[in-house]
């Protein structure tokens, strides 16, 4: 009875053995796991802040883009009430039309006229003169 006993024991232990062995390989197994997932956390996180500071700089320049866009419309904006409008155009048309630019003489014909008027003075004085 000792024996059975002793070997209900020892059957026991060693089942309590086993089923100890077991939970250490899970809590082993677990215990990876855990920082596995824990580095991939931290892993995850830092590409995140990376990726977050790379939009913040985005986001910055588009900041930047957008405030000279800005400028140059309002640039644009204060030149265009300086451009003449196509009415406008159109008397200027008009008057130039009326002037008609291409019958008005040039410098190089005004001095061939004042030349010519000069020596027919010189004539009409030679031969008053002359009487």
């Amino acid at each position: 009875m000792v024996e059975e006993q002793a070997t209900d024991f020892s059957s026991l232990f060693t089942e309590f053995n086993t089923v100890l062995h077991d939970l250490e390989e899970k809590q082993n197994i677990l215990k990876d796991r855990t920082l596995l997932i824990g580095r991939n956390l931290i892993q995850t996180k830092e590409e995140s802040d990376s990726k977050i500071t790379e939009i913040k700089k985005d986001i910055e320049k588009i900041k930047q883009d957008i405030t000279s866009i800005k400028t140059a419309i309002e640039t644009i904006s204060f030149q265009i009430q300086n451009f003449a409008r196509k009415d406008e155009l159109g008397v200027l048309y008009r008057h130039a039309k009326i002037f008609d630019p291409m019958k008005f003489a040039t410098i190089e014909d005004v001095k061939k006229i004042v030349g010519k008027q000069s020596i027919d003075t010189k004539k009409i004085n030679t031969s008053l003169d002359l009487k």
